[in-house]
């Protein structure tokens, strides 16, 4: 298969899954704290809710695909030995998103299709807990992370309110507000308020760190991406990723491969073609998947069932249009890879 392209802005992401146990991740570079009036239990008020928003691309990069998520801890940066430490009733509801920033006129929980994942009923943060201790919520549903971008919200209800300076762990973001969005109210238990307008709501350039307990599968892919491919005169297919896929154990059984082809045109690219070897050499590969191909979308899944022994090399490739303009960019990222 000859190859007419040009691929600039190569990003190596190393990408780990593991099925045999479940990984905890953190999320987010602990550079900074959350306080007052921006922690998601903020001991002032009767009431507060909580939204946190990370992308695709931030969680590949820390290492997160797709998989089971267990649970998620946030992490007290600094205990408070006064007054308040319980916050009531507490609600977490996760949900998978295409949505990559939030709104700067945002006032209201995203309009998501959220599961609740976690319920306790007089939740507490002792007095005694050391600093740096992890705040653990564990699910009675496990959540289903498809590998797009994840929102998380957090709601907590109580009806007595005290002084406490707490902080947790967080992380700058590019600007006030974008992933992290906190509002606080005197709700007087009313169990309506989370997600709504009422209260005052905290924009800030930070967003609190999360750890999660995910079950990912038994492989480790290392993944060469084109983050700005260019169509060049002549191009007739378009090799926009490389993966090298190793198995952990003696073999693994791939069912299939999703990607996301991203902003890249349809009146550009007419189809996407996966293709596989034992040998990093794309003259050497097969089809995986259907031969014919599948249409440029947002989930493209290749399915066929092929055993790693030791490692493989996948490659997606577009098929470019006649038609298509030289100089129109081509993208594409994996979302998962199913055993």
């Amino acid at each position: 298969m000859k190859r007419s392209l040009l691929l600039l802005a190569f990003l190596m992401l190393l990408i780990n899954f593991s099925s045999a146990k479940a990984e905890e991740i953190i999320i987010g570079q602990g550079n900074t704290t959350l306080t007052g009036s921006y922690v998601p239990f903020y001991a002032v008020y009767h009431c507060g809710w909580t939204e946190v928003l990370f992308t695709q691309d931030e969680l590949l990069r820390y290492g997160m695909t797709a998989g089971t998520i267990n649970s998620l801890s946030l992490q007290l940066a600094v205990n408070y030995s006064c007054c308040r430490e319980n916050f009531g009733n507490v609600k977490i509801y996760l949900a998978n998103t295409d949505l990559s920033v939030f709104s700067t006129s945002k006032t209201v929980k995203e309009n998501a299709d959220y599961i609740e994942v976690h319920q306790q009923n007089n939740y507490t943060i002792p007095y005694s807990l050391p600093n740096k201790s992890w705040l653990r919520f564990d699910f009675h549903t496990p959540f289903t992370y498809e590998g797009k971008n994840l929102l998380v919200y957090i709601c907590h209800i109580h009806n007595t309110w005290s002084s406490r300076s707490i902080q947790f762990t967080a992380s700058t973001t590019a600007f006030s507000g974008s992933h992290y969005f906190h509002k606080y109210y005197d709700c007087s238990n009313n169990t309506s308020y989370c997600g709504t307008s009422q209260g005052y709501g905290s924009r800030i350039n930070r967003r609190v760190d999360m750890k999660f307990d995910i079950d990912m599968s038994d492989i480790k892919l290392e993944c060469s991406q084109s983050t700005s491919g260019i169509i060049t005169a002549g191009a007739k297919k378009f090799a926009v990723l490389n993966i090298k896929a190793t198995s952990k154990a003696s073999s693994t059984l791939i069912k299939d491969l999703s990607f996301d082809a991203k902003m890249t045109s349809s009146s550009d690219i007419h189809r996407a073609y996966c293709l596989y070897s034992e040998i990093d050499d794309i003259y050497t590969a097969d089809f995986y998947g259907s031969p014919s191909g599948l249409p440029i979308s947002n989930n493209m899944t290749f399915s066929q069932d092929l055993n790693i022994r030791t490692e493989c090399y996948f490659w997606l490739v577009y098929d470019v249009s006649e038609n298509a303009t030289r100089g129109a960019m081509v993208d594409a990222c994996m979302l998962s890879a199913n055993t």
